[in-house]
Protein backbone atom coordinates (compact mmCIF):
# COMPACT_ATOMS: atom_id res chain seq x y z
CA UNK A 1 0.00 0.00 0.00
CA UNK A 2 1.37 3.42 -0.95
CA UNK A 3 2.08 5.74 1.92
CA UNK A 4 0.11 8.99 1.88
CA UNK A 5 2.31 12.06 1.84
CA UNK A 6 1.06 15.03 3.76
CA UNK A 7 2.10 18.48 2.61
CA UNK A 8 3.42 20.70 5.34
CA UNK A 9 1.04 23.53 6.14
CA UNK A 10 2.32 26.65 4.47
CA UNK A 11 1.56 30.06 5.91
CA UNK A 12 -0.94 31.91 3.79
CA UNK A 13 0.60 35.01 2.25
CA UNK A 14 -1.60 38.02 2.78
CA UNK A 15 -1.34 41.39 1.25
CA UNK A 16 -2.78 44.69 2.31
CA UNK A 17 -5.79 45.50 0.13
CA UNK A 18 -6.71 48.84 1.75
CA UNK A 19 -4.25 51.12 3.50
CA UNK A 20 -5.04 54.55 4.92
CA UNK A 21 -2.22 56.69 6.22
CA UNK A 22 -2.95 59.94 8.04
CA UNK A 23 -6.30 60.35 6.26
CA UNK A 24 -8.26 63.44 7.23
CA UNK A 25 -11.66 64.45 5.91
CA UNK A 26 -13.84 67.36 6.99
CA UNK A 27 -17.15 68.71 5.79
CA UNK A 28 -18.62 72.18 6.15
CA UNK A 29 -22.15 72.27 7.49
CA UNK A 30 -23.98 75.49 8.33
CA UNK A 31 -20.71 77.39 8.00
CA UNK A 32 -18.97 75.17 10.54
CA UNK A 33 -16.18 72.69 9.75
CA UNK A 34 -16.87 69.16 10.98
CA UNK A 35 -13.86 66.79 11.13
CA UNK A 36 -15.11 63.29 10.34
CA UNK A 37 -11.81 61.43 9.89
CA UNK A 38 -8.90 62.86 11.83
CA UNK A 39 -5.60 61.19 10.93
CA UNK A 40 -6.94 57.70 10.21
CA UNK A 41 -4.32 54.95 9.93
CA UNK A 42 -5.76 51.62 8.81
CA UNK A 43 -4.76 48.39 7.05
CA UNK A 44 -7.20 45.79 5.74
CA UNK A 45 -5.75 42.58 4.39
CA UNK A 46 -6.92 40.74 1.31
CA UNK A 47 -9.12 37.72 2.00
CA UNK A 48 -10.45 38.96 5.34
CA UNK A 49 -13.88 40.28 6.26
CA UNK A 50 -14.22 43.51 8.22
CA UNK A 51 -17.14 45.33 9.79
CA UNK A 52 -17.32 49.11 10.10
CA UNK A 53 -19.29 49.91 13.21
CA UNK A 54 -19.93 53.10 15.08
CA UNK A 55 -22.55 55.73 15.80
CA UNK A 56 -24.06 57.98 13.19
CA UNK A 57 -21.55 60.59 12.08
CA UNK A 58 -18.47 58.58 13.05
CA UNK A 59 -17.11 58.35 9.48
CA UNK A 60 -18.20 54.92 8.22
CA UNK A 61 -19.80 56.14 5.00
CA UNK A 62 -17.09 58.76 4.53
CA UNK A 63 -14.44 56.03 4.62
CA UNK A 64 -16.35 53.90 2.10
CA UNK A 65 -16.77 56.91 -0.21
CA UNK A 66 -13.02 57.56 -0.02
CA UNK A 67 -12.09 53.93 -0.67
CA UNK A 68 -14.54 53.80 -3.58
CA UNK A 69 -13.00 56.91 -5.13
CA UNK A 70 -16.23 58.88 -4.81
CA UNK A 71 -14.55 61.47 -2.61
CA UNK A 72 -10.99 62.62 -1.90
CA UNK A 73 -9.29 62.98 1.47
CA UNK A 74 -8.30 66.46 2.63
CA UNK A 75 -4.95 65.03 3.77
CA UNK A 76 -3.18 61.69 3.86
CA UNK A 77 -2.76 58.78 1.50
CA UNK A 78 -5.25 56.09 0.60
CA UNK A 79 -4.14 52.93 -1.23
CA UNK A 80 -6.39 50.27 -2.70
CA UNK A 81 -4.74 47.15 -4.14
CA UNK A 82 -1.38 48.92 -3.97
CA UNK A 83 -2.51 51.97 -5.95
CA UNK A 84 -2.56 55.43 -4.40
CA UNK A 85 -6.02 56.72 -5.28
CA UNK A 86 -4.61 60.26 -5.60
CA UNK A 87 -2.50 59.06 -8.54
CA UNK A 88 -5.45 57.69 -10.52
CA UNK A 89 -7.15 59.77 -13.18
CA UNK A 90 -10.87 60.45 -13.08
CA UNK A 91 -11.32 59.25 -16.65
Amino acid sequence: MAEAVKAAAQPVATSVMIRASGVRKSYTRAGESLAVLNGLDLEMEEGHFYALMGPSGSGKTTLLNLVGGLDEPDEGDLYVAGENLADLSGA
